[in-house]
């Protein structure tokens, strides 16, 4: 059979735990762990104070006084009332308080949620606490495992939304110094392509200028290759020509000769 929340305390109240080597009995033991303090639970210590059912004892002890109605001044005096001392709600307290002196992500972390769900547990049972605040801190018990998955999930979130935006800074800061490397360069490859249109206008120009030259040259060689033609065409001509030339010139010589001669002979009996 399955039990209550307040099956829990009355078997609390019927089963004291023993007595600690201090003057205090206590639902908790407290030991050194490391560089702080943690709570254990006690040998012998009711399902109160059991580590998987501290967070529902708490609400449904809570669920089970509003059913009933009972207000805090009397639950001081009935069977849900937690059988622990002030000198060990102190102890719980001080544990209470070194958990919230923390941030959460360090409690969480370096395993205190434990010690603090069970702190917080004896302290809504106990009756410690203004009656005004039991519903709320029972929920916020209740709901603290989820609670610690969402805030550590959303942790993570935020380191991963952040690491995006700081990958996205990165890559506006190295497009800012592509673009203030962009305008040199860009600038020379228009200064470049100007000079190369200048000396592709001047290489159309040097090649216009060739061209006419070019057809100059042929023109020229074909003359010349005419002339040398009629050249060689006319050279047994010339040959003929040397001939008649030289006997041409004979008889213009002789002919010049005999009419210096004849105004020689003449001359005396002309006068």
């Amino acid at each position: 059979m399955q039990s209550t929340v307040g099956d829990v305390v009355k078997d609390l109240k019927a089963n004291p735990i023993p007595e600690q080597s201090a003057p205090l009995a206590s639902s908790v033991a407290i030991e050194k762990r490391s560089d702080q303090s943690t709570l254990t639970p006690a040998k012998g210590e009711a399902a109160s104070g059991s580590s998987s059912f501290v967070k529902f004892d708490a609400m449904f002890a809570n669920v089970q006084n509003l059913l009933e109605g009972k207000t805090s001044e009397a639950q001081s005096s009935d069977s849900f009332q937690s059988p622990l001392l002030s000198i060990e709600i102190s102890n719980v307290r001080k544990t209470f308080k070194r958990c919230l002196d923390k941030n959460l992500t360090n409690v969480i972390k370096s395993g205190w949620t434990q010690e603090f769900m069970n702190s917080l547990s004896i302290i809504i049972t106990s009756n410690s606490i203004p009656s005004n605040l039991v519903e709320e801190l029972s929920w916020f018990l209740y709901n603290f495992d989820q609670s610690c998955e969402r805030y550590m999930a959303a942790k993570q979130d935020i380191v991963e939304a952040e690491g995006k935006e700081n990958s996205v800074g990165d890559l506006k800061t190295n497009l800012k110094q592509l673009y203030h490397q962009f305008m040199p360069i860009r600038n020379e490859a228009e200064s470049v392509d100007e000079e190369i249109a200048d000396l592709e206008r001047q290489l159309t120009e040097r090649k216009a200028k060739k061209a006419k030259l070019q057809s100059s040259l042929e023109d020229l060689t074909r003359q010349a290759a005419t002339s040398r033609q009629t050249v060689i065409n006319a050279e047994p001509d010339m040959k003929l020509n040397r001939l008649r030339k030289k006997q041409a010139e004979k008889t213009v010589v002789g002919m010049e000769r005999l009419w210096e001669s004849l105004k020689a002979n003449s001359s005396p009996f002309l006068l």
